[in-house]
């Protein structure tokens, strides 16, 4: 009983961990078809498939604006992008300036 009980837990752990996933806001590059994203969602990672292409790199937090004196982190492939794409849910950002 004690078993089922464990396995249950574990069951209902499983089906609600995403609903828990905090979004944050990033600017995901895809190589693949040289586009930037500007995303405020579940974290994306390296490695992931994002809009049917493969995530080469990711920034998140101040790297993805220029506040104050800092650049923004995308900056590395500045010279390779050829579209920007802001996500509806980029909408819900709120920048603290």
């Amino acid at each position: 009983m004690k078993k089922k009980i464990f396995l249950l837990f574990l069951l209902l752990i499983s089906a609600v961990k995403g609903t828990w996933a905090a979004s944050t806001t990033q600017a995901v590059w895809a190589e693949g078809n040289k586009t930037l994203y500007f995303i405020y969602q579940e974290p994306v990672s390296v490695g992931d498939a994002f809009d049917g292409k493969t995530v080469t790199s990711v920034w998140s937090g101040e790297a993805v604006t220029n506040t104050g004196t800092n650049s923004p982190g995308w900056r590395s492939v500045m010279r390779d992008v050829e579209k920007v794409k802001f996500d509806n849910s980029f909408n819900s950002v709120k920048l603290g300036i």
